[in-house]
């Protein structure tokens, strides 16, 4: 009417000023009483006053009915949908029965409000404001069209149901169904049937899903199955972006493809960017590697992966082992890094090697050879020899340890310190060490008698983990302890020279040659004392010494 409420306020407020009303009455009827007791006033002219009593009365009347009017006419409009209009038919029939139905044949078209219906033939029930509509169906509200076979629309709530081939598109998504439910005021639809959604490189299939064309979020249910380019993926509850190609998924999922396997208890992967965010116990395997976490990041464009919290990482093809609580793997490089309570197991025929350090890092070079490098007090265990070190270098295709920096090495009753110790393993069992500068080997007769080498260059066989032989070049010096041949104590000899050649029995000096003028001195038991028996700078470290339950719970 153009008139709104408030306007009609203020006419009845300035009425009631006009005639003489006090400015602020408490209720318009009361306002009526005091201008009609006005009326009778002693001082009031009888037919001047019945006239104002008579004009008030109707302004009064006539703004009250106004009033009511539009409240009433816009609580009609809030409630009251609108009705089904018919924009055309090539036939319009008119069956009067329990009800008023309209029968439309022939490119038929409706609207309702900024919603068009597009059919063959259709029947409009008046009264219920209910249309059935059947055969090249098409539906258009706003970016959407629906097609299908079939449409039961209740205008009233705006709900339309399609059914048989029916095609959802949004401009950008593509969603095919048997049946679609789709409620024109939210923008939502819903199907119940097997269905499929298509966007961009996507497609998703479930039992049922629910599709918002304006959030472009999607909630799929009930045996989903993702195929992206590079992905499958296999749930039973995802949620689905098709602006941004993220689903979210929140139960135990799937995610592979021919090279590669992944399984969590949820996450997210975005399809476009190729990368996910994965949670629960993920396990995640290609030809190469196995690797597990309660955490894990990936990047197929980057060709990393990230694991976070109880990470176990398997090597296939060396079975080596490596856990810790962080892992990265770079698959570009080649290379794992792994820290935070890291270890590694490596499995050599009936024997375990185990490393632990600050970091482990294996790593691949151009040429395919495998390293494995702990960083940063370094422990090594196997059953025939323990070291420690700062740093550790395993080259696994060589069979080679490297010991960099404060090493201290142990096999049966020995000890072996330098600066640098090299280990060379053949056939699975230690062959060959090196000490370079500062050599110190130690060899333990019992609790108060060492056996002592030392100098700038050591080299040391063995067979069988006992030593064969010791060479000593560079200030040799030596203090070991000889016996007869009832075991009994003969003394022991104090040698030193240039260079040295030891040959051992049953772990024991047998055979030594000296070069280059040795001096040297033999001491009886009664002349050892606790001074003479002990080379400058021994030092025995025993309780450094590591054991199994020292690497893989450090």
């Amino acid at each position: 009417m153009g008139v709104s409420l408030a306007a009609l306020r203020v006419g009845v407020l300035r009425a009631a000023l006009r005639f003489g009303a006090a400015p602020h009455p408490p209720t318009p009827w009361a306002r009526v009483r005091e201008w009609v007791g006005a009326s009778h006033c002693a001082n009031a002219h009888p037919s001047h006053a019945s006239r104002g009593w008579l004009f008030t009365y109707f302004a009064v009347a006539v703004v009250f009915w106004l009033y009511s009017a539009v409240g009433l006419a816009q609580q009609k409009s809030e409630e009251v949908p609108s009705k089904v209009h018919i924009d055309h038919a090539d036939r319009l029939e008119f069956i009067k029965n329990v009800e008023s139905v309209r029968k439309l044949i022939g490119e038929v078209r409706m609207h309702q409000d900024t919603t068009t219906i597009f059919c063959d033939s259709a029947y409009q029930y008046v009264d219920r404001n209910f249309v059935e509509a059947y055969s090249n169906i098409r539906i258009i509200s706003g970016r959407v069209t629906i097609t299908g076979d079939k449409l039961q629309y209740d205008a009233n709530t705006k709900t339309a149901d399609i059914f048989g081939n029916v095609v959802l598109y949004d401009g950008s998504t593509y969603l095919y169904t048997p049946h679609l439910q789709y409620e024109v005021n939210t923008h939502v639809g819903k199907y119940f049937e097997r269905g499929k959604i298509v966007n961009a490189n996507d497609s998703l299939i479930s039992k049922h899903a629910t599709y918002n064309t304006d959030t472009r979020w999607a909630e799929f249910r009930g045996d989903v199955r993702l195929y992206s380019p590079d992905y499958k993926v296999n749930t039973d509850a995802l949620d689905y972006n098709t602006d941004t190609q993220e689903a979210n998924f929140s139960t135990k999922t799937r995610i592979f493809n021919d090279s590669s396997d992944i399984v969590c208890d949820r996450g997210t992967y975005y399809t476009s960017q190729r990368r996910g965010s994965l949670h629960g116990r993920v396990i995640m395997q290609d030809k190469e590697y196995v690797i597990q976490g309660d955490s894990v990041y990936f990047s197929k464009l980057d060709n990393i992966g990230e694991a976070f919290r109880n990470v176990h990482v398997l090597s296939k093809d060396s079975n080596v082992h490596i856990f810790g609580q962080y892992a990265k793997i770079d698959d570009f490089h080649k290379y794992t890094y792994v820290t935070r309570k890291a270890y590694t197991m490596y499995k050599i025929e009936k024997d375990t090697l185990y490393i632990t350090a600050d970091t482990l890092l294996a790593k691949q070079d151009s040429l395919k050879k495998r390293y494995i490098y702990a960083y940063h007090k370094a422990k090594l265990y196997k059953k025939d020899f323990q070291a420690i070190a700062d740093t550790l270098l395993y080259h696994r295709d060589d069979s080679v340890f490297y010991f960099i920096e404060s090493p201290v090495l142990w096999s049966e009753n020995n000890q072996i310190t330098g600066k640098n110790i090299i280990v060379y393993l053949k056939n699975k069992q230690l062959d060959s060490i090196t000490i370079t500068q500062k050599g110190f080997i130690v060899q333990q007769e019992d609790s108060v008698k060492y056996n002592q080498l030392k100098g700038r260059l050591i080299q040391v066989k063995l067979k069988e983990n006992k030593i064969q032989r010791m060479f000593v070049s560079g200030n040799s010096e030596s203090l070991y302890y000889v016996f007869k041949e009832n075991n009994t104590l003969s003394g022991m000899n104090y040698i030193l020279c240039s260079e040295a050649d030891f040959y051992f029995e049953d772990n024991r000096p047998s055979t030594i040659k000296f070069f280059n003028q040795p001096d040297g001195t033999f001491y009886p038991p009664k002349q050892i004392t606790r001074e003479n028996a002990i080379l400058k700078d021994f030092k025995w470290y025993s309780q450094l010494r590591p054991c199994k339950k020292d690497i893989i719970s450090p």
